[in-house]
């Protein structure tokens, strides 16, 4: 005898399709109905993913707002798409829970793998609304490889989204908080980069001129008459702090 007490949820799920369908005129005994039924279903589900750009005959076309406008050398034309056609070569998807973007040729690798089995998404697919990448892996699965940008005078790798402090020896010694690193960062020569503020503080203590050659040949000859020959370098400096 069966076990009524028993929760049986493919059962539900199943009696809840079949009412569904039946509101909605399908009759998914029929064959036809029920494939029609279905990809209605399907089309109800929670998209966990959005089109972002695709290639379609030769031309390339990116989203915004609500339409896709085809892009040449960075210019929008006005010749635009409502839907990415079926056979169209996806570019770039954005997962929608968290709002990351994953382009073709970025290197990802799976959650579960600690930053482990790295890989280039070679192409996206799409399947019974859910996009995977390369061999079938769906999106919800992946994270980004975050390649350093720049290396601070610290000796700290910025990857993007890590905030910075940057030094200007050009303008007065100005210092300030760069906030999140991204494309472009770290690029200005002239420029210092630091991690923290306080890497930064103790760099410019070292490095930045304090004294003018008088003052540091004042400190030289009363160094001498103080005894203070073949002591280290840096007690030499603090010595010349505190004088």
């Amino acid at each position: 005898m069966e076990d009524k007490s028993v929760f049986n949820e493919e059962k539900i799920n199943n009696r809840i399709d079949e009412l569904v369908a039946m509101e909605k005129g399908f009759n998914i005994a029929r064959e036809s109905d029920y494939e029609t039924f279905m990809d209605w279903h399907r089309a109800q589900r929670k998209k966990e993913y959005e089109i972002i750009s695709f290639k379609h005959k030769g031309l390339s076309y990116t989203k915004w707002h609500d339409e896709f406008y085809h892009r040449t050398d960075g210019k929008y034309y006005n010749t635009s798409l409502n839907h990415v056609p079926q056979n169209a070569e996806i570019l770039s998807v954005k997962r929608i829970y968290d709002g990351e973007v994953f382009s073709v040729g970025e290197k990802v690798y799976l959650k579960a793998s600690d930053g482990k089995g790295v890989f280039y998404i070679r192409k996206f697919t799409i399947k019974d609304g859910q996009c995977f990448a390369s061999s079938g892996i769906n999106i919800m699965q992946l994270e980004k490889v975050k390649e350093v940008l720049f290396t601070t005078e610290d000796g700290v790798g910025i990857h993007e989204g890590d905030t910075y402090y940057t030094l200007e020896p050009d303008n007065n010694w100005y210092l300030y908080y760069s906030g999140a690193a991204g494309d472009g960062s770290g690029k200005r020569t002239i420029a210092k980069y630091f991690s923290t503020k306080e890497a930064a503080e103790d760099w410019l203590n070292w490095n930045k001129p304090k004294y003018s050659k008088k003052e540091m040949e004042a400190c030289y000859e009363h160094a001498l008459t103080q005894g203070l020959h073949g002591c280290s370098f840096k007690s030499y400096m603090n010595w010349i702090e505190n004088f």
